[in-house]
């Protein structure tokens, strides 16, 4: 299922991969101007690190696009990262997009070297039980700069809510809030991140603010974290 990844990995790839072929370079990085341009810089090639990466579609994405830059992409998966890996060579990006299973939350983690620009989707999971500090943890270890993504939801939970928050809700007990409950410190959250939900895990990472971008998606919202 879904280029050797198991199960709901498998699934979760396979309905992420349209959006990330057809919007990241087109339509996401324009509204994002500051960081296309770095992006675009042969000049300075920039290095990229992608958090939770799953099977790496995003990742080999930009790595397609901007063919200067060098790219990290990081997950707790086995089997995603198997995948991610063989993804890359097979779209001719191997040589400058490296795959590695690292659990994110790992405050012993060396995130080396420093990244002109990274992603990270929240909340991301640590590898093993007994492992990591939760989703303000993975924020702190793993980002400087982030441009994507959380799940998209109303402000405040009003019911019924629209069609997707309501998707969301039937996903959250089969896979996120499961993801949730591992480790020492379980602060479970699910799919639906809103705003205040994010800007309290910035805050608790050592971030004075999390804004929302300008990018239109009905199931994701885009944050930025603010130094």
């Amino acid at each position: 299922m879904g280029d050797g990844v198991i199960g709901r990995d498998a699934v979760l790839a396979d309905l992420n991969r349209p959006a990330y072929a057809n919007a990241i370079v087109p339509e996401w990085l324009p509204q994002l101007p500051d960081v296309q341009a770095r992006l675009a810089d042969a000049t300075r090639p920039a290095r990229v690190g992608d958090f939770g990466c799953g099977a790496g579609w995003s990742t080999i994405e930009l790595a397609k696009a901007y063919p200067h830059l060098r790219l990290d992409g990081y997950d707790s998966d086995e089997a995603s990262i198997a995948a991610a890996r063989r993804n890359a060579a097979e779209h001719g990006v191997a040589d400058r997009v490296d795959f590695e299973v690292v659990d994110l939350s790992d405050p012993a983690a060396d995130w080396s070297p420093r990244y002109d620009a990274v992603s990270v989707r929240v909340p991301a999971r640590p590898a093993a039980p007994g492992r990591g500090t939760g989703p303000h943890a993975t924020i702190a270890q793993s980002t400087r700069d982030c441009h994507r993504d959380g799940r998209a939801c109303g402000e405040h939970f009003t019911a019924p809510g629209d069609p997707e928050e309501r998707f969301f809700a039937a996903c959250s007990p089969l896979w996120c809030v499961p993801q949730g409950v591992v480790g020492p410190d379980p602060r479970p959250i699910g799919p639906l991140m809103r705003p205040d939900a994010l800007r309290s895990l910035a805050a608790e990472a050592g971030f004075s603010d999390a804004t929302v971008a300008d990018i239109e998606h009905p199931f994701w919202r885009f944050y930025r974290l603010v130094p």
